[in-house]
């Protein structure tokens, strides 16, 4: 078995030094620039493939990360518009990220608490700390029935049926935040394994709740007092 190798430094112009991606710092999907690229071309008996090993950074908060974008002779799909075969592309990223994005686009007055959760729960996510989400989730909701007033001291269960009650999540929010086996104090071993659908959906309704019980009424504040 034979493998050979091939290096070179790329050129970079405006058609191949930016890429829209989530950013690892800043959560959201922003443009990112490729400062430094090195690609690579292998063959391996009746395989070859293309690496290109790429330092990047974000054009919103200037963070740099690393980038592996890499295909295979031997992985093709089918092009939707077009019917054509075309070689998938796969990219990797140091440090990990998803594709979550923040919903906290413009500034609020969310309580410093809250917004610290919020934005943890979306960087857990986003970099496959899924356990650590999880519990932010949990944390997001004792911090917001804490801050509203909301069954003080009452079981998790419990305050999520509160939530639902005041307006804060619907009927269907509240389910999905059931379903999270992880915020239902279930032994450790358990709540190691999560769900990352139910996950992902957990974190749309914490995207909901934060939007209607600090987001709207300080958005509806604005506009009565403009009136």
């Amino acid at each position: 078995m034979s493998r050979t190798v091939a290096l070179q430094k790329r050129g970079l112009d405006s058609n191949n030094k930016f890429f829209d991606v989530v950013c690892s710092s800043c959560t959201n999907k922003v443009t990112h620039q490729i400062l430094e690229a090195i690609d690579t071309v292998w063959v391996e008996d009746d395989s070859s493939g293309w690496e290109s090993y790429q330092i990047i950074q974000c054009q919103a908060c200037q963070t740099l990360s690393f980038c592996k974008e890499s295909q295979l002779s031997d992985c093709i799909g089918i092009k939707p518009d077009t019917d054509k075969t075309v070689f998938l592309r796969f990219l990797d990223f140091y440090p990990e990220r998803g594709d979550i994005q923040s919903s906290l686009s413009l500034p609020h007055n969310l309580p410093v608490i809250i917004e610290k959760i919020y934005c943890e729960i979306i960087h857990a996510f986003n970099t496959k700390l899924l356990v650590v989400a999880g519990l932010g989730v949990r944390a997001m909701i004792e911090g917001v029935c804490r801050d509203k007033k909301i069954l003080k001291g009452a079981p998790l269960a419990l305050k999520i049926e509160g939530l639902a009650d005041t307006g804060h999540i619907t009927a269907d929010g509240a389910k999905i935040l059931h379903s999270l086996s992880a915020m239902r104090g279930t032994p450790m071993h358990e709540a190691m394994d999560v769900d990352v659908k139910k996950l992902r959906a957990a974190i749309e309704v914490i995207d909901h709740l934060i939007k209607g019980a600090y987001v709207l009424p300080e958005l509806a504040k604005n506009v009565n007092t403009a009136a």
